[in-house]
């Protein structure tokens, strides 16, 4: 797991620019917990709902990896940390619920497009804010841009050379 070597890519960063992309699988199919963390889950029941809180679970622990080697290498003021899930639950084939949002992955509905969307970069900004305008993942590219300083002109082009392909 791409977690577990990552000291040696934050250690570059605390020298250079540093970019890091890291999409995990989980909590997508296969569903396959970890069997140390399906023995956490015993009290659950739904073996479906056990494995994916296993997988979800050990996905909350890679990322507390990350943040806390962030945290150890002093790199928190330098650092965007942008989290973000895709589409909602396929409720009928997992057992999840979307609740309290209608609908489900695939719909047009609010369970189907409302994800987790988080951002943290310590010193920068107040913590704990819930921001209630639309946001897409789309925004990301300019943000990241606009920060890196790159000219809006840039920014602009990159983003209609994107959409056109």
């Amino acid at each position: 797991m791409l977690s577990h070597a990552r000291p040696s890519v934050l250690l570059t960063a605390t020298t250079a620019n540093l970019f890091l992309y890291l999409a995990y699988n989980a909590v997508h199919s296969p569903l396959q917990g970890k069997k140390e963390d399906m023995q956490r889950f015993t009290q659950i029941e739904d073996i479906h709902r056990r494995i994916f809180t296993a997988m979800l679970s050990s996905l909350d622990q890679s990322n507390g990896k990350i943040l806390k080697q962030v945290q150890q290498l002093g790199l928190e003021q330098k650092t965007l940390i942008i989290f973000l899930s895709d589409n909602g639950s396929p409720t009928r084939e997992l057992t999840s619920s979307n609740l309290p949002l209608r609908g489900e992955r695939g719909s047009m509905y609010e369970g189907g497009l409302r994800v987790p969307f988080l951002m943290r970069w310590t010193g920068t900004r107040a913590s704990k804010q819930t921001i209630n305008a639309p946001v897409s993942s789309l925004d990301i590219f300019s943000t990241c841009a606009t920060l890196a300083g790159a000219p809006s002109l840039i920014i602009w082009m990159a983003v209609i050379s994107f959409r056109s392909c």
